[in-house]
């Protein structure tokens, strides 16, 4: 009688209550940002981490591990223990770019994490300054086929991926372009505007006002939609040019062997929070396109994302530092 009324209590409990010795989430949750705070990944981290909290009933605690291309945090992540509550922001950088432009990172993206889910992509700005004199992207490559080795375009770099980025046109294109590399993106802007180099890749984010003022052309954004921050700025393909098409994408990675039931829960949530249309419209003001996929899916894009910047790295003869 006394276990008949036991269970008949428990029965009648709410179900959080009743359930609380099956979570899946027992403690804070740690999600490692390989950027300082105040950056366009981390804004889009913790645009998210409060409805993700919501939904896996504990604290999400950002922390951010800048440095390095992403290979710290990457670094940090990899060696944690893999029990479900340490995730990291991976982004195309660290996940499909470093291991063939650097040596000794510290992990390696294919053995050493799990691939859960994409959470958004962004598209590079193919701009050009003042100096160039082009308001197109065909003016532009006509231009660069026409300079001598002696004399290509030069172009703003403000990390790998922009760098790799010029590496992709000067390929397509058949054209030689010079890399002129900076540590921040508000002196390599300085410089195009002011005309000691001729063009950059750049998150469209950053330059929205210059382009909007007309002190820097937006030539075409490398996505394969337009931008509504930008609706007359054409996409590569749309200028004649599909081979340039690349994003920037941001992903959620976890450290080698953590269960699947992780995985496929945060998976779940995320797509849940993406889809919001309050959070689609943050990101997108911010110049994210919101995604989702399973980690089977995700695994699958990474693996293709990652040969095909090796393929790029390779065949430009960077040599690895």
């Amino acid at each position: 009688m006394i276990r008949l009324l036991f269970v008949l209590l428990v029965a009648c409990l709410p179900p959080a209550v009743a359930t609380a010795a099956d979570r899946l989430f027992v403690r804070p949750l740690k999600w490692v940002i390989p950027f300082p705070a105040g950056g366009a990944g981390d804004m889009m981290a913790r645009t998210l981490a409060p409805d993700l909290s919501a939904a896996i009933d504990v604290p999400v605690l950002i922390e951010n591990q800048g440095g390095a291309q992403g290979a710290i945090a990457s670094a940090t992540v990899a060696r944690a223990k893999p029990d479900g509550h340490t995730i990291l922001l991976g982004f195309l950088g660290s996940m499909a770019q470093n291991p063939w432009a650097y040596n000794n990172i510290g992990y390696d993206p294919l053995t050493d994490l799990e691939h859960v889910t994409l959470l958004s992509a962004q598209p590079l700005l193919i701009a050009s300054g003042p100096k160039l004199g082009v308001t197109t992207l065909q003016e532009m490559v006509a231009l660069a086929r026409s300079r001598s080795k002696a004399a290509p375009i030069s172009y703003a770099s403000t990390s790998l991926n922009s760098r790799l980025t010029g590496v992709l046109v000067s390929q397509a294109i058949g054209a030689t372009m010079m890399d002129v590399a900076y540590k921040g993106g508000g002196p390599a802007l300085n410089d195009v505007l002011g005309g000691h180099v001729e063009m950059m890749y750049v998150a469209p984010a950053t330059v929205l006002g210059p382009v909007r003022d007309g002190k820097l052309r937006g030539l075409a954004v490398t996505g394969p939609t337009r931008l509504p921050a930008l609706p007359d700025v054409p996409t590569v393909a749309e200028a004649g040019f599909p081979a340039l098409e690349s994003v920037s994408w941001y992903s959620i990675a976890a450290p080698k062997g953590t269960p699947a039931k992780f995985q496929e829960r945060l998976a779940a949530e995320f797509a849940k929070i993406l889809t919001r249309p309050e959070i689609k419209e943050k990101l997108r003001a911010a110049g994210f396109e919101a995604l989702t996929s399973s980690p089977t899916e995700t695994v699958r894009y990474v693996r293709a994302e990652h040969a095909r910047w090796g393929k790029i790295v390779q065949s430009s003869g960077i040599s690895k530092e």
